[in-house]
């Protein structure tokens, strides 16, 4: 009788225990940006992206109030490049680039999250890290030569974590840094505004250097 007993309460606090869990999913937008700088010469004008993305999430509560958020989630990054170099005179010709940088990643996030409200509306805020892992991504660019003796269009795709026929080495795959975000829940709905920033100088390349960052948009729902 007194093995049922115990084993009654043990069965009893796993429940409890479980039911401080919560499992959803989620879409998210991202206006994806990034911090570029060449260590000489000119950057070439930045054009953010919008990219959709999505995943799978876990939320802990801690108590009322506090809770831990976690997940797996889908995340794109990358920008638009241009850069124009006016012809020096004679026979120079003039140079423009554009570039369009799109970069895959599975993302892990790990937030502490503030939750104030009722049963109906709930305000909630929360803050944290994650760490990234670019599993593929592309670097497309176009070079037009104008000059008084014609015109010339170069185009090159290049693989953007991979070493180039050049010897160029791409982006380091993996990335960490910090994220923030408020937003509102509904019910088993939510809805958040973030914001993610990059600590991780992903070039692997000197002559400039490259951090993720975006502005996110994320709708989800708690099963």
């Amino acid at each position: 009788m007194r093995k049922i007993y115990f084993l009654t309460i043990g069965l009893f606090g796993s429940i409890v225990s479980f039911a401080q869990f919560s499992f959803g999913v989620q879409a998210t937008g991202n206006l994806a940006d990034a911090r570029f700088s060449v260590t000489e010469g000119v950057s070439p004008d930045k054009k953010m992206k919008v990219f959709p993305g999505g995943g799978l999430i876990v939320n802990y509560a801690v108590n009322k109030n506090f809770s831990l958020r976690s997940g797996v989630n889908y995340l794109q990054q990358g920008v638009n490049l241009s850069l124009f170099t006016p012809s020096e005179g004679g026979d120079s010709p003039s140079e423009q680039l554009n570039s369009k940088v799109n970069l895959h990643y599975v993302q892990v996030p790990v937030t502490a999250m503030y939750t104030s409200g009722g049963k109906r509306l709930q305000f909630q805020g929360g803050a944290g890290g994650f760490v990234s892992y670019g599993m593929s991504g592309k670097i497309k660019s176009t070079i037009e030569y104008s000059s008084p003796f014609g015109h010339e269009v170069i185009r090159d795709n290049q693989d953007a974590f991979k070493t180039d026929a050049d010897g160029n080495k791409g982006f380091k795959r993996w990335d960490a840094g910090v994220t923030a975000f408020a937003g509102v829940q509904m019910g088993k709905w939510f809805s958040h505004v973030g914001y993610q920033l990059s600590l991780t100088n992903l070039s692997q390349d000197a002559t400039y250097s490259w951090r993720n960052r975006g502005l996110q948009l994320t709708v989800g729902y708690f099963l």
